[in-house]
């Protein structure tokens, strides 16, 4: 067992923050210089910054991100705060972006310099849930709703893929039908999504405009996940299980079982 990656599994479980308390939130295996954590994390790393959405008081819903500096990782400072006027849900950053999940879409920011991130570009849609991933010039967004109930409203439940090759002009360009997806996470062509009662999806995305189906794990009903160099990290509500996905089907390795009341 890589107590590394079992660790990181539990990190999984403490970044959730939104959905009653089960998670929110954005990250990839694709950024390995800028930290790992699952597609619902309400917490990002670039350098020496720490991303972090906060909820501020009579804001009915939390539309700030809370900038650290953490050069001394022992004493992160307060370092500025990124207002916007959307309900943020999740972050996620790859090289030199920021993609922000929010209940009305996906929004792109510059952070060439970490300290100032710049908006660049947003995706809009119906008010939904919906945490991102990004490989190349597609994202990958998980739109889910409850239909009027909870805080994601709507009746969207889909992946949505769209082009950021112009971030300052995202374009949606295709939609696959869910369930009810949550969180996903990436690996080369291999997307994996959570979603809900229908399982794990495991899907070939070499085009993701024509996404093909590798396999569906319907008894793995997860929440988030971790794709890391060849070990899916799988976060549930009965616990946090390793997987092999450099194998069909996907083989576990490992799990941490957790009570249920």
């Amino acid at each position: 067992m890589n107590s590394v990656k079992i660790v990181a599994g539990f990190l999984l479980l403490l970044l959730m923050g939104c959905d009653g308390g089960t998670g929110s939130g954005g990250g990839s295996s694709s950024a390995a210089s800028t930290g790992q954590a699952g597609s619902m994390s309400r917490f990002s790393l670039n350098g020496n910054k720490l991303y972090a959405i906060t909820q501020m008081a009579n804001s009915g819903g939390a539309n700030t991100v809370q900038l650290f500096d953490i050069t001394d990782p022992a004493a992160p400072t307060p370092w500025s705060q990124l207002k916007t006027s959307f309900g943020i849900e999740t972050l996620f950053s790859v090289d030199n972006r920021l993609y922000i999940g929010a209940m009305n879409g996906m929004h792109i920011y510059d952070i060439t310099d970490p300290a100032f991130p710049q908006l660049k570009g947003s995706y809009t849609h119906a008010t939904a849930c919906d945490p991102v991933v990004v490989q190349g010039i597609y994202a990958f967004v998980t739109l889910r709703s409850t239909a009027g109930a909870g805080r994601c409203w709507g009746n969207q439940n889909q992946l949505d893929v769209v082009d950021i090759a112009d971030a300052t002009l995202p374009t949606l360009a295709r939609s696959y039908p869910m369930q009810s997806p949550k969180g996903l996470a990436i690996a080369g062509t291999t997307l994996f999504v959570c979603d809900d009662v229908a399982g794990l999806k495991v899907l070939d995305v070499t085009d993701p405009l024509n996404i093909s189906t590798i396999e569906v794990r319907a008894e793995i009903n997860c929440y988030d996940l971790i794709a890391d160099n060849g070990t899916l990290i799988v976060s549930s509500k009965t616990g946090v299980y390793q997987y092999d996905y450099t194998v069909s089907p996907i083989v576990l390795l490992s799990e941490i079982p957790l009570a249920v009341n």
